[in-house]
C-alpha cells in the first residue's frame, strides 16, 4: 500500500500547486493590451495636436478603460520577466495618473499642457521594459524618434546649411536617422514586416534617409528639405501605427 498511497500525495500536491500559484499570463498578451491602449492615446494627441477636443476626449476615455483592463489583469500577477514589485506598481500607477491628469486638462481646454503630459506614458512604458531587459519595436525606434528630432531642429532653427562645421554636424545626425531606422526595422518581428502599412512606410523611409544624407554632402539643401519633410511624416506615422 505504502507505493500507491506515496503516488496519490503526490498528486494532491501537484493539484495544490497549481491552485495556489495561478499561471502567469503570456507577455506577448500584456504587450498587444499594452499596445491597444497606446493607439487610443496616440490618437488622442493626434486631436489634440488639431484641436480637436471631442474626439481627443473620447480617445482619451478609450485609453483609460483599456488601461483599467490592463491593471486588472496583469497588476498582480505579471508575466514573467516582468515581477509583482515596487518598480512594476510605481510604473503602472504612473501611467494611470498620466491619463487622469490630461483627461482633466482637456476638460479644461488646456490643450498645450496635455499635449506635453502624453507623451511621458511612451518614457514611463520604456523605462519598464527597460528595467526588466523586454526590448520591444517600440524601444528601438525611440532612437529614431530622437534622431529625427535633432535633424528637424536644424531645419526649423534655420541654421546655416552652408556653413562647413554645422553642415558637418547636421550630416552626422543625419547618418544617426539613418542608423536608427536600419536598427529599428532589424527588430521587428515577422508579424510587422508582413503588414502592408509598415512595409510601405519603412520601405520608403529606408531609402530615403540615405538619400537625405547624401543631399547634405553634396550641399543640396533643396534636397535635404524635401527629403527631410517626407521623412519627419513618415517617423510619425510609423511611431502612430507601431511605435
Amino acid at each position: 500500500m505504502r507505493g500507491p498511497v506515496s503516488l496519490f500525495l503526490v498528486f494532491v500536491f501537484i493539484g495544490f500547486c497549481l491552485v495556489a500559484s495561478p499561471a502567469q499570463a503570456d507577455p506577448t498578451d500584456l504587450h498587444h493590451e499594452i499596445y491597444e491602449t497606446n493607439a487610443s492615446y496616440k490618437h488622442a494627441k493626434n486631436y489634440l495636436r488639431t484641436g480637436n477636443l471631442a474626439f481627443a476626449s473620447l480617445e482619451l476615455d478609450k485609453a483609460k478603460d483599456r488601461w483599467d483592463e490592463v491593471l486588472k489583469t496583469y497588476r498582480e500577477n505579471p508575466p514573467a520577466p516582468y515581477v509583482a514589485e515596487e518598480p512594476w506598481f510605481k510604473a503602472l500607477d504612473e501611467i494611470g495618473n498620466i491619463f487622469d491628469t490630461a483627461t482633466k486638462l482637456v476638460a479644461k481646454g488646456e490643450i498645450d499642457k496635455a499635449r506635453r503630459v502624453l507623451p511621458h506614458v511612451r518614457t514611463e512604458l520604456h523605462q519598464l521594459r527597460q528595467h526588466y531587459q523586454v526590448t520591444l519595436f517600440e524601444d528601438v525606434y525611440l532612437q529614431t524618434t530622437d534622431a529625427m528630432n535633432m535633424v528637424w531642429s536644424f531645419y526649423k532653427k534655420q541654421e546655416d546649411f552652408h556653413d562647413v562645421e554645422k553642415r558637418s554636424a547636421l550630416l552626422q545626425q543625419s547618418l544617426q536617422l539613418e542608423d536608427a531606422l536600419r536598427k529599428s526595422h532589424a527588430i521587428a518581428d515577422d508579424g510587422l514586416k508582413e503588414n502592408v502599412i509598415y512595409q510601405r512606410l519603412m520601405g520608403t523611409a529606408l531609402i530615403s534617409a540615405p538619400a537625405m544624407s547624401q543631399s547634405v554632402r553634396d550641399g543640396n539643401y533643396s534636397g535635404f528639405v524635401n527629403y527631410l519633410r517626407e521623412l519627419k511624416s513618415l517617423e510619425r506615422m510609423i511611431y502612430l501605427n507601431f511605435g
